[in-house]
């Protein structure tokens, strides 16, 4: 059934059957590691993005020079006119976040070796993935953009802060969301 075909009730109980899942989750950040880790199942020439399923030529402007960015990135291709060729044979793929468990913001880019945060949600057992922000700057991968400073940011969110913060978490045997959660809704942040 789709959302066409619901009736006004039909669509308010699988309304409330989502929020009470909401509340009844019990998320917790287990881990700190390589998306290649947390999803074997991963081709190593997929690059993940937000959005629903799509075919490479509806991919534009900067999501599409984020996909062929993020695989110049990966070492998927040298450079991204060789990148775009090879999305264009099918040789490079692009995937929906949503289809491996992964959150996706903007043009939401993963790739194999990008360090994702692991949360448990206790209350069912499933897992979702998260990105590292990637800062501040206008000049971000998820932007569609891409030179050496990105790829500094990117080496150094992969080398050096995920194995330290994927340290501390391992350290803690876990960190309950719902806290955090909580403070950032009662802030003014919608998450």
């Amino acid at each position: 059934m789709t959302t066409a075909d619901a009736t006004g009730a039909e669509l308010r109980a699988a309304n409330d059957t989502v929020v009470a899942r909401m509340f009844a989750a019990d998320p917790v950040l287990e881990a700190v590691t390589s998306l290649r880790e947390a999803v074997p199942s991963l081709p190593e020439n997929m690059v993940l993005t937000s959005g629903p399923p799509s075919a490479q030529e509806e991919f534009r402007g900067g999501q599409r020079r984020a996909v062929c960015y993020a695989a110049v990135y990966e070492g998927i291709a040298r450079t991204a006119e060789e990148a775009e060729a090879m999305l264009v044979s099918g040789e490079l793929l692009a995937g929906a976040c949503q289809d491996y468990g992964c959150v996706g913001s903007l043009a939401g880019i993963y790739t194999a070796s990008m360090p994702v945060f692991v949360v448990r949600n206790r209350t069912d057992g499933n897992l979702a993935y998260c990105n590292f922000y990637e800062g501040e700057s206008r000049r971000r991968l998820n932007y569609g953009c891409y030179d050496d400073q990105v790829e500094a940011g990117l080496r150094f969110l992969e080398r050096v802060l995920a194995p330290m913060i994927g340290a501390a978490v391992e350290r803690s045997g876990g960190i309950d969301l719902k806290p955090i959660m909580r403070r950032a809704v009662n802030m003014g942040d919608e998450l």
